[in-house]
C-alpha cells in the first residue's frame, strides 16, 4: 500500500482556527449512540492504535523487500514531543530555530479515516532531505493547512 502525498502549502499569515461546535452530553435526552459516536470521535488514542495496527497489519503482509520503502508513522503527540511543540485542541506549533521556510517541505494524504502529514527538513549545504517524519492527527481532524511566522510552523487541523 503506497501513499499518494499531496503539497501542502505554507502561508505566512495568521491561521483562524474554525469554531468547532460543541456537543450537549448533558440530559437524558441524549441517545446511547451519540454518547458512544461522541467518545469515539474524542478518544484519539484509539484511532491512533487502529491506524497503526492497520498499517502493521499492511507492512507485514507485504514482502519482506518492500518493507524499507514503508515509512513509520508517529502519532502527532510524539511528533511534537520531538521537536519540542505544542498542541492544542486543533493546532500543532512547531518552533524551528535556525530553519528557513524554504528548508520545509509538508504533504498531507488523506489515510484511512485520518490525515497524515509529512514533513521533510531539507539541509542548506546539500540541499537534499535530511530529515523526514510522518505523523497522524487526530481523526476528528479537518483538512490540515500550515502556516509559518516568526520561525514557527503552526498546522491547524
Amino acid at each position: 500500500m503506497e501513499i499518494e502525498w499531496e503539497p501542502l502549502n505554507i502561508d505566512s499569515n495568521d491561521i483562524d482556527s474554525n469554531p468547532q461546535e460543541e456537543v450537549n452530553l448533558g440530559g437524558l435526552s441524549v441517545s446511547p449512540e451519540e454518547l458512544h459516536s461522541n467518545f469515539y470521535n474524542q478518544a484519539d488514542h484509539l484511532s491512533e492504535a487502529i491506524a497503526n495496527n492497520n498499517m502493521i497489519s499492511d507492512i507485514t503482509s507485504e514482502i519482506p523487500e518492500n518493507t524499507k520503502y514503508s515509512q513509520k508513522i508517529i502519532s502527532v503527540e510524539s511528533f511534537a514531543n520531538e521537536f519540542n511543540g505544542s498542541i492544542s485542541k486543533n493546532r500543532l506549533q512547531l518552533p524551528f530555530r535556525g530553519i528557513q521556510k524554504s528548508q520545509l517541505k509538508l504533504e498531507f494524504s488523506k489515510i484511512e479515516s485520518t490525515w497524515g502529514i509529512k514533513l521533510s527538513i531539507n539541509s542548506i549545504e546539500t540541499d537534499s532531505n535530511s530529515l523526514i517524519r510522518t505523523f497522524l492527527l487526530p481523526e476528528s481532524s479537518i483538512k490540515p493547512k500550515a502556516n509559518w511566522n516568526s520561525n514557527q510552523l503552526s498546522i491547524v487541523f
